[in-house]
C-alpha cells in the first residue's frame, strides 16, 4: 500500500467532513469524473462542475463524519487506484444519513502531485 496516496485519502476525507470546498478541490484534477450517492450518475465537467456540485451539496449537508476502511492500493508510474469501503454519517436536509459505499479512487500524478481524476462512490443501501 502507498502511505503517501493513504495520507491524500485520510486529508481528502477530513476536508470533506469540515465541508471546506475550497480545500476539498485541491485534491481533484481539472478534468476528475465523479459518481456520488445523490446523483448516482456520471458526472464528467470536470473540476469546474465538481465545484458547483460540492457548493450547492455542503448547503444541505450537516455533521458529516467519513471513515475509509479496507483500504488498497496499485501504483503504475503516474496512475494509482486506490479501493476502499466508506462509512459515513452525516445530516441531509435534517435527515439522518449512514451510508457504507465502496469507494474508488483513481489518481493521477500532475505537475509531481497526485491528484483524484476519477472517483466513484455509491452506498450499498
Amino acid at each position: 500500500m502507498s502511505t503517501e496516496l493513504e495520507v491524500i485519502v485520510a486529508k481528502m476525507f477530513e476536508e470533506l467532513d469540515k465541508l471546506n470546498v475550497e480545500n476539498l478541490l485541491a485534491f481533484f484534477s481539472e478534468e476528475v469524473q465523479w459518481v456520488d450517492e445523490f446523483s448516482r450518475k456520471w458526472s464528467r465537467g470536470g473540476k469546474k462542475n465538481l465545484e458547483e456540485f460540492f457548493s450547492e451539496v455542503v448547503k444541505t449537508i450537516s455533521e458529516m463524519k467519513s471513515t475509509p476502511s479496507d483500504i488498497h492500493t496499485v501504483m503504475h508510474d503516474d496512475v494509482a487506484l486506490v479501493t476502499l469501503l466508506l462509512t459515513q454519517t452525516y445530516t441531509h436536509q435534517g435527515n439522518e444519513v449512514d451510508i457504507q459505499a465502496p469507494t474508488t479512487i483513481g489518481f493521477v500524478r500532475e505537475n509531481g502531485a497526485w491528484k483524484v481524476s476519477v472517483l466513484h462512490s455509491i452506498p450499498l443501501t
